[in-house]
């Protein structure tokens, strides 16, 4: 099992430095009522860009971490209706804190 905690320590750590990069990166105005403002369209690309870029990245790693905590029997409810589709930015931040949580790591 630690072996297992330590790559879900691991994921975490990489799952949030991907997320504040992409909360940097993301353009910043006023939200206002027509979505087809430039503003909001940029903020809709920017957040489809980043559930792109995570499910590249990190999704098949998460969904095996998923596997072997399951088998282990650490993993409940909450956190595999996190992994179910569609996910939202705000669902992978919740994926990696609850990863760490698992791992045995509050921070």
């Amino acid at each position: 099992m630690n072996t297992l905690k330590q790559q879900c320590r691991r994921i975490t750590e990489e799952i949030l430095e991907f997320l504040d990069d992409r909360n940097r990166s993301e353009p910043k105005g006023t939200p206002t009522p027509n979505p087809w403002q430039a503003t909001n369209f940029e903020k809709l690309r920017h957040g489809a860009e980043t559930l792109s870029l995570y499910q590249e990245r990190f999704s098949a790693k998460v969904m095996e971490l998923s596997a072997a905590l399951r088998q282990e029997g650490y993993c409940d409810a909450e956190f595999e209706a996190l992994l179910r589709p569609p996910p939202n930015p705000a669902s992978l931040r919740n994926i990696a804190e609850k990863l760490r949580a698992l791992s045995g790591t509050q921070e």
